[in-house]
């Protein structure tokens, strides 16, 4: 079956259509403007009185449903496919129920502009180092003035949060751009929650797209299917697209780059997506990020959400145990809804789906064996992290009791002393640090490569521009615009 050559995203079932207009961004250069758009709520209210071009205009957020999924969020609250692209910083869309938290970081619609520039400028340095095939990369930028309700709602969050922000993000916000050839395996989840499939409204909603979409989706290709697609076919290439997610976090270790945050943050085919808070130290490391303010002297590596590198990488594995798992139980399960209604043939292939992906993932295989986990993580850390010998019996014992924790249901809390190292600017924030562990007594010696240092030393230099004009052509003199 030959697809279409461009992805097209609307056509998704998890796919919400929302109305946009004309934002007042400025972009990067003239062909940038095409994404000047920002949500247009009041639509919702009359969506009959729209014109035909009006309907015409619509970006399409994804619906999603994440492995520990927060309360309120349904999906891309601030993003959306649109004309091809993926952007990010439109404002609020129907989906981001909790609008009225006071978390203005996920309730407000706003991509704050650095954190915008932390991905159009990590997914440079990626692309220069041969690493673009890692991350969805952030193509290109536009810039606009904040709002006075948001600028006063961030400094009721600053002094709630008793953090230092970015002055750049009191002025400015941001739209970023990304190619839309990727799913992530929340949006999966979702669409596999509802009883749609059996009753399809159209060709998008039934079972035969949906094993499509799966199969394009752990590919990252969406340009060709085969006319027919095998369930073996399927459970092969989600085998390999986590193999690839597997092999692409070990590229990062390799550059010191620790992304933090790394909930539902990566693609069905391997990738990662959200590129707003990346460390880049640029050789291999064992340490965390800390908050100055807080002079913390130890940190714990079970309690801090998953943070502390490389032991965050885990989160990736967590996340794709609870995918696989859902798959098998739920196909199980709408095995069991469809012989119920006397729809056999849903029936049945949802049975031998299921029983298909346990199959391809027992407990044989690499993601449920917590034994060759461990192997996996120490091999990584004690070839490529400039520890001492005496100090290797010590990162055992760390990751053999962290993986412990993470699927032995172990509470042992690991807590592990901190030595300061280079300061950072991370996220949004000037007053953090990336520190080792004086448990592994990492080499005193060991300082950021010089690339990471310019890239840090980059990030720094946007940090107090809170003009749109200057900011574009800084942006543009880098990139050899």
């Amino acid at each position: 079956m030959k697809a279409p050559t461009d992805f097209q995203p609307q056509i998704n079932p998890w796919s919400f259509p929302v109305p946009v207009k004309p934002g007042n961004f400025e972009g990067l250069c003239k062909e940038d403007q095409i994404f000047n758009v920002v949500t247009n709520l009041s639509a919702l209210d009359s969506p009959r009185s729209l014109s035909k071009s009006q309907k015409n205009e619509f970006l399409y957020s994804d619906c999603q449903t994440p492995y520990a999924a927060t309360a309120l969020r349904w999906g891309a609250g601030r993003s959306g496919f649109y004309k091809n692209k993926y952007l990010k910083g439109v404002g609020l869309t129907p989906l981001a129920a909790n609008w009225n938290s006071p978390d203005l970081l996920h309730s407000s619609g706003v991509l704050p502009a650095y954190s915008g520039i932390f991905e159009l400028l990590i997914s440079d340095y990626l692309s220069k180092n041969g690493l673009k095939e890692t991350i969805v990369p952030c193509e290109t930028i536009l810039f606009a003035e904040n709002q006075k309700d948001y600028v006063d709602a961030l400094i009721t969050f600053e002094n709630l949060q008793d953090t230092k922000p970015a002055s750049i993000n009191r002025k400015i916000r941001a739209i970023t751009v990304k190619p839309s050839n990727f799913i992530r395996p929340s949006n999966i989840i979702w669409l596999l929650s509802q009883s749609i499939l059996e009753r399809p409204i159209d060709e998008s909603y039934s079972l035969p797209a949906f094993f499509k979409i799966l199969y394009q989706g752990c590919r990252g290709d969406f340009s060709y299917a085969p006319d027919e697609i095998s369930i073996e076919a399927i459970c092969n290439e989600l085998e390999n697209a986590f193999k690839r997610c597997l092999l692409n976090f070990e590229k990062f270790l390799l550059i010191g780059l620790d992304w933090v945050n790394y909930h539902n943050n990566f693609s069905l085919d391997g990738r990662f997506i959200d590129l707003e808070t990346p460390v880049l130290f640029g050789k291999p490391f064992c340490g965390c990020i800390t908050n100055d303010q807080l002079q913390r002297t130890s940190f714990s590596i079970t309690y801090n959400g998953g943070s502390g590198y490389p032991f965050a990488m885990i989160q990736s594995i967590v996340q794709w145990q609870y995918f696989i798992r859902f798959l098998i139980d739920r196909s199980m399960s709408l095995a069991k809804h469809y012989q119920f209604l006397n729809i056999k043939y849903h029936a049945d292939v949802f049975s031998y789906f299921s029983k298909c992906v346990e199959e391809q993932f027992d407990n044989g295989n690499f993601l449920f064996n917590p034994i060759e986990i461990d192997n996996w993580l120490y091999g990584l850390c004690e070839k490529n992290c400039n520890i001492s010998a005496v100090k290797k019996a010590n990162l055992k014992k760390i990751i053999s009791s962290y993986i412990n924790f993470k699927f032995a249901n172990n509470s042992e809390n690991i807590n592990l002393e901190i030595k300061r190292k280079n300061r950072i600017h991370y996220y949004s924030y000037d007053n953090y640090s990336i520190c080792s562990f004086a448990d592994l007594d990492w080499d005193e010696n060991l300082v950021m490569s010089d690339s990471a240092k310019e890239f840090n030393e980059t990030m720094k230099d946007f940090y107090y521009i809170d003009n749109i004009d200057r900011l574009i052509a800084k942006i543009s003199r880098m990139r050899g615009r």
